[in-house]
């Protein structure tokens, strides 16, 4: 993932991670996924805008019709459920990866935000160095 991801958008990646797998498995008969990112959560109810929400909810309209139901449900974070903290444990090792085999495209308003950050601070950098040449 890029360097500028977020733990929101690391979260939807995780949840498309997990329904990637299920697909590959045989002989299901339902899968739930438990996460504890109650904004990830409910983006992807409110089928918000994002090119992660859209995959998620492509891969998980993919299941319903090979007649396997997806349940995403909510699980408290850092409460000493074990496998929620395996889990916690492991995300952490993750980061000292150096690289994770996902691509993070920006959705529109933060490609927006950056890209007005990024003009702005160029502008600013040639202000200051008066390299922009005056209006002829």
């Amino acid at each position: 993932m890029q360097n500028d991801s977020s733990v929101y958008r690391s979260e939807l990646a995780a949840i498309i991670l997990a329904l990637n797998w299920t697909n590959q498995l045989h002989d299901i008969i339902g899968v739930v996924i438990f996460s504890d990112s109650l904004s990830a959560l409910q983006s992807i109810k409110a089928q918000n805008e994002d090119t992660f929400i859209v995959e998620i909810l492509t891969l998980c309209t993919h299941s319903q019709y090979k007649g396997i139901p997806i349940n995403l449900e909510w699980i408290p974070g850092h409460c000493d459920i074990t496998g929620n903290e395996v889990a916690d444990t492991a995300a952490k090792h993750a980061l000292h990866n150096p690289v994770i085999d996902i691509k993070n495209k920006l959705n529109k308003n933060k490609f927006n935000s950056k890209l007005k950050l990024y003009c702005y601070d160029k502008w600013q950098y040639e202000w200051e160095n008066k390299t922009i040449s005056p209006l002829k």
